[in-house]
């Protein structure tokens, strides 16, 4: 079975390609735009161009990658209990 899918303008900034979130989504997308020294914002790691780009992340351990104040936010747990 063949499947096709309607052709879909893609803008060339990442934050455009996907629909925003309504309520607590936007709250996570600010404050993740704001990256700490030594982690990436939110935004880099749900972005496939983006963080295929970037140095030595992981792709299926992405989430170690935000700061752990984000990743609190994010998940309701510190990164320690996460795992």
């Amino acid at each position: 079975m063949r499947v096709r899918f309607a052709a879909q303008p893609m803008d060339s900034d990442a934050s455009s390609s996907r629909p925003l979130d309504s309520g607590a989504g936007l709250a996570y997308q600010h404050s993740a735009e704001q990256a700490e020294p030594g982690y990436y914002t939110l935004a880099q790691l749900t972005d496939f161009r983006i963080w295929r780009k970037l140095p030595s992340v992981i792709p299926t351990e992405r989430e170690t990658y935000l700061s752990p104040r984000v990743f609190k936010e994010l998940f309701s747990m510190p990164k320690e209990e996460f795992a």
